[in-house]
Parts: structure tokens; C-alpha cells; sequence
């Protein structure tokens, strides 16, 4: 429980997913509003997929063209009323607390650090920065010591936890993306707060 875990941390998606649901309930007349409690639910999400620039031709040929990484899977809060929908681009999980802690130190954690890294050598980009073996090996070592305390206070498998960090380092090495370490890194004041990717993952 969230009581026995060192980092309690309140999932950012609350807030704004109870707002939202105040706001509907306060538009719907009584009737609608007693159909709407027996029907009507928000779960959440935890997004692990980064856009890129779409092209000027793509733009022109639609305006709302949006590109990403192509990962394949939107991790969803299974917390329907009533069966959740089947489709192989979902991916159920009970606990979404858990999920948003080991993206914040994981994925956001890895992806500031080779930004700082990378930007003291250099590199125009984060796939080029996780090309030098130096960097590579720091960041997967920051990944592998994070991995054991999810392991131990989230109870993710370390099987589970060897996929996750597989796809995050592969992700971030897709040229493609053309993320830079100014994109990145910015912004240090918040990403370097106690709680957040980089100390947080840390304690």
C-alpha cells in the first residue's frame, strides 16, 4: 500500500481526473445525474510515448497529423464500470499510483540524465549521447539501481522491470526522435527538486 512505500507520492492525474468529473456532474440536470453515476467513470492513463516534429508535407496534407515513437501500448487504470474494452492497444493495471512513480523515476529519470550528460560532452541529441558507451552504462546503471527498489517496494517483477528498462533505453536511442538535450534537461529547477526524477529516484 501507498502507506509502506519510502516515496509516497499523490498521483498527478487525481486532481485534474476528479476536477474534470466535478465539472461534467455540475452541467447534467438530476435525472441525467443519477444515469450518470451508474455509467459514467474516468480512469487514467500513464503516457510513455514521445511526439516528434511532424514534417511540413505531412502538415499539409493534414494539419492534425501527429507523430510518436510508436509505442504500442496505453497503460490504462482498470477501474471501468462494468468490463473494460478489449483491444491489444490497452494495457490494464490496478494500481496506476505505481505505474506514474516508475515513469517519473525511470523513464523521465534516465532521459534528464543523459540530457545533462550528454550535453557536458556535447551531443546534438539524446539518441547520440546514448551511443557514447560511457553515458549508455551510466544511465543503464541508474536504471538497474532504480529497477531494485520497484521491485522491492512496488512489487514489479525484475523480469517486468528488464522489459521496462529495455524499452526506455531503446526508445530513446530512435534517431528518429531528434530529442535534444536542451529539450530535455530544461527546465532543472523543477527536475531537480527533491521529490521529482532525479533525486527522487535517488532516495
Amino acid at each position: 500500500s501507498n502507506s509502506q512505500r519510502l516515496i509516497p507520492l499523490t498521483s498527478p492525474a487525481a486532481s485534474p481526473q476528479k476536477k474534470l468529473l466535478e465539472e461534467v456532474r455540475s452541467r447534467l440536470s438530476e435525472p441525467c445525474l443519477e444515469f450518470a453515476e451508474e455509467v459514467l467513470g474516468l480512469v487514467g492513463t500513464v503516457v510513455l510515448r514521445i511526439a516528434v516534429q511532424a514534417t511540413p508535407g505531412m502538415l499539409a496534407e493534414d494539419p492534425l497529423t501527429v507523430v510518436t515513437d510508436g509505442y504500442p501500448c496505453l497503460l490504462v487504470e482498470d477501474a471501468f464500470k462494468g468490463p473494460h474494452p478489449e483491444s491489444s492497444a490497452l494495457d490494464y493495471h490496478r494500481d496506476l499510483d505505481a505505474l506514474e512513480v516508475r515513469k517519473l523515476f525511470t523513464y523521465n529519470m534516465s532521459h534528464a540524465a543523459t540530457a545533462y550528460l550528454g550535453w557536458r560532452k556535447g551531443y546534438a541529441t539524446i539518441a547520440e549521447a546514448l551511443d557514447d558507451p560511457e553515458i549508455e552504462s551510466a544511465v543503464r546503471g541508474a536504471l538497474e539501481e532504480v529497477s531494485v527498489g520497484f521491485v522491492e517496494e512496488y512489487g514489479f517483477t525484475e523480469e517486468e522491470m528488464d522489459i521496462h528498462r529495455e524499452n526506455v533505453i531503446r526508445k530513446f536511442k530512435n534517431p528518429v526522435l531528434g530529442d535534444t538535450p536542451h529539450r530535455v534537461g530544461a527546465n532543472p529547477v523543477r527536475k531537480l527538486q527533491y521529490s521529482d526524477r532525479m533525486i527522487g529516484a535517488a532516495r
